[in-house]
Formats: C-alpha cells, sequence, structure tokens
C-alpha cells in the first residue's frame, strides 16, 4: 500500500506548477474541475476496490483518483500552450528523474545501513548533493544563470 501512496504523491506533486499555468491563462477553475475530479474518483475507487482489496484498495484507489484526473489536466494544460508531452519529457523531467534515480539507486545501496539516527541524516545529506550536484550539472544554461543572478541578489 505505501508504494500506491508514493505513485498517488508523485501524480499530486505535477498539481501545482501546472496550476500556475492554467490561472495564468485565464482558467482558473481547471483547479476546481480537478479537484472535484479527483474527490469524486477517490469515492468511486474506494467504494469498489476497498471492499475486495481492504487497505490496498484504499491506496490503490488513492493512486488512481490522483492519476487519472492529472493525466487529463497536464494532456489539457500541454494542449493550452502547445507543448507536446515528447517536449515535456525530454526539457522538464528527463533531467530531474535522472538526477532522482542517481539519488534512489544510492540509497538503495546503503539502505539496509541505515540503522541510526545519525546514518539517516548523513545518508541523507550525500544523497541531497549528489541530487543537487546532477541536478546542477544537467541544467539548462538559462536555469544555471537564473539561479546565480537569485544568488547575486540574496547577496
Amino acid at each position: 500500500p505505501a508504494r500506491w501512496l508514493v505513485i498517488a504523491k508523485a501524480f499530486a506533486t505535477l498539481g501545482p506548477m501546472t496550476g500556475a499555468l492554467v490561472a495564468s491563462r485565464n482558467r482558473p477553475w481547471w483547479l476546481s474541475a480537478v479537484a472535484w475530479a479527483q474527490a469524486i474518483a477517490s469515492v468511486i475507487a474506494w467504494r469498489l476496490l476497498i471492499p475486495r482489496l481492504g487497505l490496498l484498495g484504499v491506496a490503490l484507489g488513492s493512486a488512481l483518483a490522483q492519476a487519472l484526473p492529472m493525466l487529463v489536466y497536464l494532456t489539457a494544460a500541454h494542449r493550452l500552450i502547445k507543448l507536446s508531452w515528447k517536449d515535456f519529457w525530454l526539457d522538464c523531467l528527463a533531467r530531474p528523474i535522472a538526477a532522482a534515480a542517481a539519488m534512489t539507486a544510492l540509497l538503495l545501496l546503503i539502505h539496509e545501513r541505515l540503522t541510526t539516527w545519525p546514518s539517516l541524516i548523513a545518508a541523507t545529506g550525500l544523497a541531497t548533493a549528489l541530487y543537487g550536484a546532477l541536478a546542477w550539472h544537467w541544467a539548462w544554461p538559462e536555469d544555471k544563470a537564473a539561479f546565480q543572478r537569485l544568488l547575486a541578489r540574496i547577496r
């Protein structure tokens, strides 16, 4: 069940940035439509899955209720700004996902050794540093320049 809840959360994290996009394009009602679609899908999925699967049904229903409306929402948002799924993948998701995959691989290699709070904190720091280094290495030049301007303003 925990894995299905992680999948549900992964889909949920796609919503806020898309929400800002659609609101900026005079479609703020899409936010409510997605929220209602997710709520209705949750009720239906839970009604169908919980009696058969118990706790797994809760988690699976939650994942379905997040994923199905979010896929429709993302598709509509992509059409709104004329962004293909291929470009979205290559320009927006591929690099952060690659950095996250490297971080995950590192944590999977060492997770059995994380038996104390200090080891968990150290591993979290190491994994975060790895993700940050790879994200910076693979970032687009414009993104690096924008981040450097932000740092200069903060200083």
